[in-house]
């Protein structure tokens, strides 16, 4: 079977925008995957360099998505607490 390629960058804005979904949906799944690192793409992929795909609709840039999440995450959990 034939890989499909698919850039760093765009698995990066994948897992940032789930990350940010699932933030709003499900936070306790949320804490249990944001110290995820390394995300292991089916094998059908190949990883190859390169950012967001230019066919992508961006609303917030990738690399500001997750540190806005992080942030939202944090701003909740302390009020939780308080």
């Amino acid at each position: 079977m034939e890989c499909m390629t698919v850039t760093r960058g765009q698995i990066k804005y994948e897992w940032d925008h789930f990350m940010a979904k699932l933030l709003m949906r499900d936070p306790q799944r949320f804490n249990d995957l944001k110290s995820v690192r390394k995300i292991d793409p089916n094998p059908l992929f190949k990883i190859i360099q390169g950012g967001v795909e230019d066919w992508e609709k961006i609303k917030t840039p990738p690399n500001n998505r997750l540190k806005l999440t992080v942030h939202l995450a944090n701003f909740l959990s302390a009020r939780s607490l308080a």
